[in-house]
């Protein structure tokens, strides 16, 4: 189990990234950090910004409740696993 361990850190530090939000925001820091000018920056750096402390808890607690009303099949599941848990607690 370890030497699967070592394997997986060794790939996850040696493959490159290819998530290209990543990419550009990476890119856009590296373009800031060696001209000194801070109007380079990727979308994902104004969405974390404009998504501070009170937006971010927001959209934390309102997206699972938008999941289980839009996706049918989660709903379903939700309601199953709620009348399961409360017959098993019931005993």
């Amino acid at each position: 189990m370890w030497f699967i361990a070592a394997r997986i850190l060794l790939l996850a530090r040696f493959f490159p990234e290819t998530y290209g939000t990543n990419i550009l925001h990476h890119r856009a820091a590296r373009t800031r950090r060696k001209t000194g000018d801070s109007r380079y920056y990727a979308k994902k750096e104004r969405i974390e910004r404009e998504l501070r402390a009170k937006g971010f808890i927001a959209k934390i607690l309102y997206r699972p409740f938008e999941i289980i009303i839009r996706e049918r099949i989660v709903l379903a599941f939700d309601i199953y696993i709620a009348l399961f848990y409360g017959a098993f607690s019931l005993f």
